[in-house]
């Protein structure tokens, strides 16, 4: 159930069929497959995970545990997953912040933390860093500028949504590290911000 959540809470498990060819596409990289990174609360546990396409409607997904190969198929309103035995039936509940798998006679309840919860604390007070991998859209903000606590720095898109990073506290911008179009690593400083007095 924890590799089937896994796409689910990608969104993988989505149909892609939108004019633009590249909505048919689960993932897309240049020189290797890139692998999404995720985290869903399994039993009140944090769970890291990654999923790599393999092919076409399969997908490797690397939970603690190990890694599972996982084929998905969907037609009309009803979808299956393999996993190394027979097809076996599946429907998925999206929600903000949560899924529910409804799979062999059961239903599988999952919280998906929200990737930007640590964003406004990253760096210690005197940063912002990337809270994970994207590509910095919009920023708001240039050296010496003053900002309120809340105030906006940046909106960083990952995982198809917009982010809008925001000041940890008031300050003054010390540096603006990135540029409208840059992609970014998760843990990249972002903006620095000048230290507290006192």
């Amino acid at each position: 159930a924890q590799a089937v959540a896994a796409l689910a809470a990608l969104g993988l498990d989505r149909k892609r069929d939108g004019p633009d060819p590249f909505d048919r596409l689960g993932s897309w990289a240049l020189w290797e497959a890139p692998v999404h990174h995720g985290e869903l609360v399994v039993d009140g546990a944090l769970t890291k995970f990654g999923v790599k396409g393999a092919g076409p409607d399969l997908w490797d997904v690397e939970l603690p545990s190990g890694t599972i190969r996982l084929g998905l198929t969907r037609e009309a309103d009803t979808m299956t997953f393999s996993a190394g035995h027979g097809p076996e039936p599946v429907s998925i509940a999206h929600w903000p912040g949560h899924l529910t798998l409804f799979m062999r006679g059961a239903a599988h309840e999952f919280a998906i933390p929200d990737p930007f919860r640590h964003a406004g604390d990253s760096g210690g007070g005197d940063a912002v860093a990337a809270p994970m991998p994207g590509l910095v859209k919009i920023v708001h903000v240039g050296k010496g500028a003053s900002v309120a606590k809340g105030g906006p720095l940046l909106v960083l898109e990952a995982m198809k949504m917009e982010h809008v990073l925001v000041a940890p506290r008031d300050c003054v911008i010390e540096a603006v590290d990135v540029s409208p179009g840059d992609q970014v690593s998760e843990g990249r400083l972002l903006v620095a911000l000048l230290p507290e007095a006192g």
